[in-house]
């Protein structure tokens, strides 16, 4: 068994299928295959199963792959030490974010003083982006409200209001301010089941006891601003995602509700932190994360 087979079978996993981790490792589906098939020959097993284009682990793989997932945290951190002299020379960093705004931010910062590490960004919903980072799939994410304790560590990132977002020309967009009970009688606009955003906005909601009249579920910011434009509804959104749009109007939230903040952290690995390339990320974030309070 090479460990050349097992980070074939890894990637693979992990993507879904042979032609991106052959893009991935930059290598030709063939080889990829060929390295997974001797893995397979060698110890008689199946550990994919084909689902239409997508390939599925079967059992034995699922095990295999909580196994090769420790493997290759392991092996990023041998590389990372034996790579660095005293400093952040060489690695990677693979970033996972529910937004882009402070990911891509943050990733220009890291790469302006880390020129040599290879950085990726993954912008997925909260849950999946939780769910790769715990497989050791990701090394840093953004996220809003993620659990707390654990297996991970959080640090504070930034904090915003929620602010009603509405087609221009509805009756909300003439209001200095709304209150979510008024909000609740709209259509309203909500990111996918997985996204924390969404599940931080319903629980802000069940706090008050309300229900909305209805929900529209799209799973991105940029197709939501087009639906409130056309009408179909209205949404909650932080105050760094309200662009300027001349079709939607941006309405407050009224004294009793403007308490509403949505809160987003630096999530790592409580036993990956301490990892250069993550430490350094890191202690990063904590000066982005001073710059963002002192502009408010």
């Amino acid at each position: 068994m090479k460990f050349q087979q097992l980070r074939a079978f890894h990637v693979t996993a992990s993507e879904g299928g042979v032609g991106r981790a052959a893009r991935r490792l930059s290598v030709t589906q063939p080889t990829l295959s060929q390295h997974i098939k001797a893995l397979e020959d060698r110890f008689g097993v199946a550990l994919f199963e084909r689902e239409g284009r997508r390939l599925r682990l079967t059992p034995v793989g699922e095990r295999l792959f909580k196994m090769t997932s420790q493997l290759m945290t392991s092996w990023d951190e041998i590389e990372n030490l034996l790579n660095q002299n005293n400093s952040v020379n060489a690695g990677r960093l693979r970033i996972g974010a529910d937004a882009p705004m402070h990911a891509v931010e943050l990733l220009h910062r890291y790469r302006q003083k880390y020129p040599n590490i290879e950085v990726s960004i993954r912008i997925q919903p909260g849950g999946s982006v939780l769910e790769q980072l715990e497989a050791a799939n990701m090394d840093v994410a953004i996220l809003v409200t993620p659990p707390a304790g654990g297996n991970f560590y959080l640090q504070p990132l930034n904090s915003e209001p929620l602010m009603a977002v509405v087609p221009i020309g509805h009756a909300i967009a003439d209001l200095r301010s709304i209150s979510l009970a008024r909000l609740n009688e709209e259509t309203l606009i909500l990111r996918e089941r997985r996204s924390m955003t969404r599940a931080a906005i319903e629980a802000e909601l069940q706090a008050r006891n309300l229900t909305p009249r209805s929900v529209v579920e799209i799973s991105s910011r940029e197709a939501i601003r087009e639906a409130i434009a056309r009408g179909i509804g209205v949404t909650l959104m932080v105050s760094s995602d309200c662009v300027p749009d001349p079709r939607l109007a941006v309405v407050p939230l009224d004294i009793e509700d403007s308490t509403t903040h949505l809160t987003e952290y630096v999530v790592t690995r409580q036993d990956r932190r301490r990892a250069s390339v993550i430490r350094e990320f890191l202690d990063i974030a904590l000066v982005y994360a001073g710059e963002l309070s002192h502009r408010k």
